[in-house]
């Protein structure tokens, strides 16, 4: 590897943390911003794990074209089925299987990008073929992906080719039945 790739942080919830990652978005001047308690409490309902929602708490509001751009505010977040992707996806899965997902955030490609409650794993629903796939095993595997995308971008991060990309990824993200090309396609594709 060409220089050393080292992360604010190895996972959400680890001790300093929030710390940690507000100080390295400030270090690119993105001021972190989290939700009121309110917001939080909106959060309830839909069932989400510790992740997530204290990513939100922290960071959710935070306000970034570069970082976690993708990702809903709380006042988007809604049911998939109660979604305007529900009709579309209607064809291809039950509504009983499309009412176990919120809807976190829209792929570079509009299509929904989901958390699963029960395994709050993170999935994308192709609208046209009736595809779903695995794109994260937890909000923290998106979480570290991302800044390693967000650390390419400001020439932070240079790997020689992409295998040594995939393997370093592989070493702090759980790729274990991903697609990492799927991944890519949907998220970070221009």
């Amino acid at each position: 590897m060409s220089n050393n790739h080292i992360l604010p942080l190895q996972k959400i919830g680890e001790l300093h943390w929030v710390d940690n990652l507000k100080k390295f978005l400030l270090k690119y001047d993105i001021l972190s911003e989290g939700i009121s308690l309110r917001e939080e409490t909106s959060l309830i309902p839909f069932g989400f794990g510790d992740e997530i929602r204290m990513y939100y708490k922290y960071f959710g509001a935070t306000d970034s074209a570069e970082f976690m751009y993708y990702l809903y505010k709380v006042k988007e977040i809604n049911w998939l089925h109660k979604s305007s992707y529900a009709s579309l996806l209607a064809h291809h899965f039950p509504e009983n299987e499309l009412a176990g997902y919120v809807l976190i955030a829209e792929s570079r490609n509009a299509e929904p990008i989901c958390l699963h409650i029960d395994t709050q794993a993170i999935y994308t629903f192709s609208k046209k073929s009736g595809e779903k796939n695995l794109l994260f095993h937890s909000f923290t595997d998106l979480l570290l992906l991302e800044l390693i995308q967000f650390k390419k971008q400001v020439c932070e991060f240079d790997f020689d080719n992409i295998e040594e990309e995939h393997r370093y990824t592989d070493s702090i993200v759980n790729n274990t039945g991903i697609s990492k090309e799927l991944r890519h396609d949907r998220l970070y594709k221009m």
